[in-house]
């Protein structure tokens, strides 16, 4: 079955010790070239302040390794935001916790310092995705195509812009990217279980990082029950017992530490955050309430500013209302956010998730189809950066090229994930990487706020698609010109 992913290499080729070197020395150039870029770049896209995210990745990892307790403050257990990326810059020795003064206040001198070192440690996660990248095009049977998938993303710069923004994508997508190659690898081993176990705690690694890391889990089942197919139900039953035990008992800290300090599993949920003034504060109804009607960037750049910024009625597009009652409606709730010093709370937000529910009776089509499909569409295509990020000046004369290249992998990694879907001999082996891909697309669709970031963990599966189809294309092909050759007749 795995002759059909990839066209193979002749034996005396794939013995060969030139083959070999040759093959090493393309890997080294694919990487080096990677670096070449990101030395490049980087002086534009490390972020020269902490702020938004990065700023409380930052204020947790100072308070954990000072303090020892995982918090913004040093005093109260931290909820927003998983410890996967803080825990890397501590253990890469950036050491957050001398920039913090005695009295709590900011050493500006020693801020400037770690922020350079923790971008590095973030730039060097981003480069090493190259390898994993090509370790999941091998283990989906690529050979010649995992050169052309770790190209790809050793010269994109998008995830560049995240990484230098300190943002905890680049550790999420290395972490799943792995998780995805172990769990695909063990389908093909002959002893699957230590692979299956890898690749499970993989998957809880990248929990840490990012909550929606947990749509991997289809995948961990779908590996389980794939490396034991035609076996003993005990044998599936085992598997399945590996797999998921060895995830569960990696994650397994997180959520008993938060029930023992906060007295929930797993409080984090999205839409719930701190605002500007310390509180704790639910955006889940007044995104919900953007969600049913928009899916422009503009429209949801406006929604971030709740809580936290004043947003007048005049500031909304014309399709926010469809009748008066609702503009009257919306006017008086932002009135009294504006009332309330910028602030949400229970009613407000009980008053924004009724005006969403309602304007999905209103229009059921347009707002649990239409809009979905426009986010989808819009966060799945180039460009991926600007929105919540900025815009590198070092990449804008090739920035059409890159946008060009990107989208039409984009779209090539679609149409070969459909292909090799409908062909029985892949369908099995693919379900795997594109079970979570699957899940991405539809959870794109359904956040309130989607942003171009969330969609960078699909880009290596894609991408590894798109060329495994076109091999599979030109190997079709070049049987059937055998198979109808006059040689082959005779």
């Amino acid at each position: 079955m795995w002759a059909m992913w990839a066209t193979r290499p002749p034996m005396s080729e794939a013995r060969s010790p030139m083959a070999r070197w040759l093959t090493i020395a393309a890997v080294i150039a694919v990487f080096a070239l990677g670096a070449g870029l990101r030395r490049d770049w980087f002086p534009e896209a490390a972020v020269t302040g902490v702020a938004g995210d990065a700023g409380v990745y930052f204020l947790l990892s100072a308070h954990w390794q000072r303090d020892g307790v995982y918090s913004t403050d040093g005093r109260a257990p931290a909820w927003e935001r998983l410890p996967g990326l803080p825990a890397l810059w501590i253990a890469s020795g950036t050491h957050p916790a001398r920039c913090l003064l005695p009295d709590g206040a900011l050493d500006i001198p020693q801020v400037r310092v770690w922020l350079r070192r923790a971008a590095i440690v973030n730039v060097v996660v981003d480069w090493l995705c190259i390898g994993a990248t090509m370790l999941l095009a091998l283990a989906l049977g690529a050979r010649r195509g995992a050169l052309l998938a770790g190209l790809a993303w050793a010269v994109q710069p998008w995830s560049m812009m995240v990484a230098g923004r300190l943002l905890s994508e680049p550790l999420a997508i290395l972490l799943g990217t792995l998780a995805l190659a172990a769990l695909v690898h063990a389908t093909r081993a002959e002893r699957p279980l230590p692979l299956l176990a890898i690749g499970g705690v993989l998957v809880a690694l990248a929990q840490y990082v990012r909550p929606d890391s947990v749509l991997c889990v289809p995948a961990m089942v779908l590996a389980a029950l794939s490396a034991t197919r035609g076996e003993a139900w005990r044998r599936h039953v085992r598997a399945l017992v590996i797999t998921l035990g060895a995830w569960a008992l990696a994650f397994s800290p997180w959520p008993l530490r938060n029930l023992v300090s906060l007295g929930e599993a797993h409080p984090l949920g999205a839409g719930q955050n701190i605002d500007n003034f310390g509180h704790a504060v639910d955006h889940r109804g007044v995104y919900r309430w953007f969600s049913a009607w928009s899916s422009d960037e503009a429209t949801s750049l406006l929604a971030y500013k709740i809580p936290g910024a004043p947003v007048w009625t005049t500031m909304l597009p014309p399709e926010a209302f469809d009748t008066p009652d609702e503009r009257r409606d919306v006017t008086a709730i932002l009135h009294d956010y504006l009332e309330r010093r910028n602030r949400l709370d229970a009613d407000l937000t009980e008053r924004f998730a009724r005006l969403a529910d309602a304007r999905r009776r209103r229009h059921p089509v347009e707002a649990n189809l239409v809009q979905p499909l426009m986010r989808i569409a819009r966060i799945a295509m180039p460009p991926r950066d600007g929105y919540g990020l900025y815009t590198m000046s070092a990449i804008d004369s090739n920035r059409a090229a890159w946008t060009i290249c990107d989208g039409a992998l984009t779209i090539a990694g679609f149409l070969g994930a459909i292909f090799l879907l409908l062909r029985r001999n892949t369908r099995r082996i693919a379900l795997i990487p594109l079970s979570a891909i699957g899940l991405r697309v539809i959870m794109i669709g359904w956040l309130s706020i989607p942003d171009a970031r969330f969609f960078l963990q699909a880009l290596p599966v894609l991408w590894i698609c798109a060329i495994v189809a076109v091999q599979q294309l030109i190997l079709l092909r070049r049987n059937k010109t055998i198979s109808g050759s006059p040689t082959a007749e005779r």
